[in-house]
């Protein structure tokens, strides 16, 4: 809800790693990176291209985890990019907040 932009409040992130910190549910009432097509399950996945890999599994908390270890291995395969000490900082500490350690 912030609206205050500024050098202040704000970083610069490149596009890859702006783009992965988005999250969508695929499905109104499936789990964040969960797709649902009939009765199979997929957890959505990012490789490193940043195309979308789908991986059957059998419950929607199986994939909802694949889901999220994906997007930590992610985050810190794209951190390297990030220039400033402190802004790659800020983004680690997110993964690890947002995904838990090791995408668990």
């Amino acid at each position: 809800g912030n609206t205050v932009y500024g050098p202040d409040t704000c970083c610069l992130l490149p596009k890859k790693i702006n783009q992965i910190l988005v999250d969508q549910a695929t499905h109104p009432r499936a789990l964040k990176g969960v797709v649902i097509r009939g009765h199979l399950i997929y957890a959505a996945t990012r490789v490193s291209d940043g195309t979308v890999k789908y991986v059957k599994c059998t419950t929607e908390e199986e994939a909802h985890k694949i889901y999220k270890k994906s997007k930590f291995d992610r985050i810190m395969e794209l951190s390297p990019m990030v220039e400033d000490v402190n802004t790659k900082n800020a983004l680690i500490d997110y993964a690890r907040c947002k995904y838990g350690n090791e995408g668990s």
